[in-house]
């Protein structure tokens, strides 16, 4: 299992996670911004229309890109669970039928400062972003942009903080 990686000093650590549920035909977003202090600084979260997996996980990521850039954050390194999401992002000639929204991820993510990256963690770096997703299900409500840390998931960002590496 491999904890939270706090980010460099001077960097932003942005964690993103789309989930997507065919049972109920809904997906969800999760994403939250932290400083190299496991601080909150903001985040989105919600639910959208069903899409399939993989555009909701770009929807996670576009969200990413478009928060750091409502907060003039620069200096980025937005990670998230979806190998193939990422791969799709980082290598602009694979053709795909997700064309518009990656044009979109890249127009923001060139907005930031070069040394700005995205990768690819597993899940268990990824916990609060995945969380966050899931808490858009017990919440119901649309992408909304949160400012502070809802409070009733608080204990979970400061435990993901205090075992991070």
């Amino acid at each position: 299992m491999a904890p939270w990686n706090k980010p460099p000093a001077g960097f932003w650590k942005i964690n993103v996670s789309g989930h997507s549920d065919e049972g109920i035909r809904s997906s969800a977003i999760g994403c939250l911004m932290r400083s190299r202090s496991g601080h909150f600084s903001c985040g989105y979260y919600g639910i959208v229309e069903y899409s399939e997996p993989i555009y909701t996980d770009l929807l996670a990521i576009y969200y990413g890109f478009k928060m750091a850039d409502e907060e003039n954050a620069r200096y980025i390194e937005v990670e998230s669970d979806s190998a193939s999401a990422v791969y799709l992002v980082n290598n602009p000639n694979q053709n795909s039928e997700y064309s518009d929204i990656l044009l979109n991820i890249r127009r923001l993510k060139d907005l930031a400062h070069q040394s700005c990256v995205l990768r690819y963690v597993e899940r268990s770096s990824n916990l609060m972003a995945i969380r966050m997703s899931a808490y858009s299900y017990e919440k119901r409500v649309p992408i909304t942009r949160l400012r502070c840390c809802p409070s009733d998931i608080f204990p979970e960002l400061a435990a993901d903080w205090y075992f991070s590496s």
